[in-house]
């Protein structure tokens, strides 16, 4: 009752008489008088798990943006209609919850705020500003130009209207019972082939009829079909399970093209559904492999026979890639949704920086989840001292004596092309 004695004593305070310039503007800059009200057209999705018990994700279907929701906060954001003033957010979680709870009043509405979720957001003054001053001059534009060529995306509008209509038009049959088991003996069969036809050194992992740069070449082309048909299996995971594939398109990775989907409406689903979306991009390359080996296995060495084995070791190294959980891919995820550990990487990195030798010195004991930091955080640091050390030996051992017969075989279009590749890496 002392709250709100001293809220309608403050109203009476500011309320009645004229208002003058100075009044108007304390008003304005008044935060607990803000009356916070989300949009209309949101769409929220209560979820239960062992691990999370009942939460809640809510979306922004303008924007593509998500947020979850604890309980708590499921509670303020059900009275953010407009009516409710910040200060009456704080009296009412202090009523239901025992707390005064001011920053995670304050956070969950700048949360709310930057995606969107509210009407009336004011504009950002100062980011707006910070922009166009980043513009200026040579350097800004050299950053920006900079970042385009690290990371540009070119979407393609109605994505989700193509992929809705490829999967009514067949894609669905992807999903059936026996295309499963199909998978399972596509896969296992051409997993023993290819290491059999591996050992035997018969095909070209490099070259084709002996060029290094038509291999170069088809390489590229099919390094861009691998992503493609990743990419398409998120997407019609996505809408086998209902949910909207809300970006798609072409970009430009670390100058590199590629393609992408956004799948993060998934997220409005259960954990079952998660899980089927992440594998379904790794699987859906271990499936294509198994038939690219299988055909190249039925041609022999021929040039298609060695194109075949080529793809599917692209498709092998970039499902084994991509399943790795170390690495910030679809492996990850897969473990990140498993476990329900949101951030995993970024905790385990900041529990090995800032508490794994304090707790060793002290000899305290670890609890479960720091355990589980310490080790895929170790992990993680060892998995990347490997790639580098393996990286570093195929560079020196294999491809620096194609790089060498490419520069010494041909003129200044081909050393222009190394040039660039060895600035961009």
């Amino acid at each position: 009752m002392a709250f709100q004695e001293a809220a309608q004593r403050r109203d009476r305070e500011v309320a009645p008489g004229p208002l003058s310039l100075w009044r108007w503007l304390a008003q304005q800059v008044d935060f607990a008088r803000e009356r916070p009200r989300r949009r209309n057209d949101l769409e929220l999705t209560r979820l239960q798990s062992e691990k999370l018990g009942t939460h809640y994700i809510v979306k922004n279907p303008a924007a593509g943006r998500y947020l979850k929701l604890t309980p708590e906060d499921h509670f303020l954001f059900s009275l953010m209609d407009g009516e409710h003033t910040v200060r009456d957010l704080l009296l009412a979680y202090y009523r239901e919850f025992g707390a005064l709870a001011f920053s995670r009043v304050l956070g969950l509405i700048q949360e709310l705020k930057e995606g969107g979720f509210l009407l009336q957001e004011q504009p950002r003054l100062l980011s707006y500003l910070r922009r166009r001053c980043a513009r200026r001059g040579w350097l800004g534009r050299l950053a920006a130009l900079g970042h385009a060529v690290l990371h540009k995306e070119l979407a393609i509008g109605s994505i989700d209207r193509w992929v809705t209509a490829l999967y009514r038009k067949g894609g669905w049959l992807l999903f059936t019972r026996a295309a499963r088991m199909l998978y399972v003996g596509l896969v296992s069969a051409g997993l023993v082939l290819f290491v059999w036809m591996l050992t035997r050194g018969t095909y070209s992992l490099l070259a084709v009829d002996g060029s290094y740069v038509l291999g170069g070449v088809v390489l590229a082309v099919l390094q861009l079909g691998v992503i493609f048909v990743h990419e398409h299996a998120h997407a019609l995971a996505t809408k086998h399970f209902g949910r909207e594939v809300v970006r798609g398109g072409f970009m430009l990775y670390l100058g590199l093209p590629a393609c992408f989907v956004d799948t993060s409406d998934i997220w409005m689903a259960p954990k079952r559904a998660r899980l089927a979306v992440s594998w379904a991009g790794p699987y859906s390359e271990l499936i294509l492999g198994g038939l690219a080996t299988i055909a190249a296995g039925l041609l022999g060495p021929t040039g298609a026979g060695n194109i075949l084995f080529k793809f599917a070791l692209l498709l092998y190294l970039g499902a084994f890639l991509n399943l790795n959980p170390l690495l910030e891919l679809d492996g990850y995820y897969l473990l990140m949704d498993w476990l329900e550990v949101p951030m995993l990487r970024r905790r385990s990195f900041r529990f090995l920086r800032d508490n794994l030798l304090g707790k060793i010195r002290r000899r305290e004991p670890f609890a479960p989840e720091e355990r589980l930091f310490g080790w895929f955080g170790l992990l993680s640091l060892g998995y990347t001292a490997f790639a580098v050390a393996t990286a570093l030996y195929i560079y020196f051992y294999y491809a620096l004596g194609a790089v060498s017969a490419l520069w010494q075989a041909h003129g200044w279009l081909v050393r222009g092309i190394i040039v660039a590749f060895y600035a961009a890496v």
